[in-house]
């Protein structure tokens, strides 16, 4: 046993390539953060303007692409091909969980 620790040590110190069966893998990098939409300006509502949906409003004087739906009490918006919603129509915006289907595929 002690001539295999002598060995080792040697081939450690001579700098001779060793494998003890341990491979190591580079991390695989994490997927870069979407960028959430930026806020609006203003503090009051934008006048809305209803859809032929039931519940579905559009609020262009501010961005054509910006919405209301009033039966879930959430503004959508799309932004660089995807949907985001908030709870006020400034923002902060974050990816739904599902977008009304009057507003799928997208504009």
């Amino acid at each position: 046993m002690r001539g295999w620790v002598v060995l080792l040590l040697a081939a450690a110190l001579t700098g001779c390539p060793m494998n003890f069966g341990i491979s190591v893998q580079p991390a695989t990098p994490a997927r870069p953060e979407e960028p959430m939409p930026p806020a609006f300006e203003g503090d009051v509502d934008p006048p809305l303007e209803a859809l032929s949906a039931e519940g579905l409003f559009v609020a262009p004087a501010v961005n054509p692409h910006l919405y209301y739906s009033s039966s879930d009490d959430l503004w959508y918006r799309y932004w660089r091909g995807r949907w985001y919603q908030a709870f006020r129509w400034n923002g902060a915006w974050f990816p739904p969980r599902r977008v009304p289907e009057p507003l799928r595929p997208g504009p």
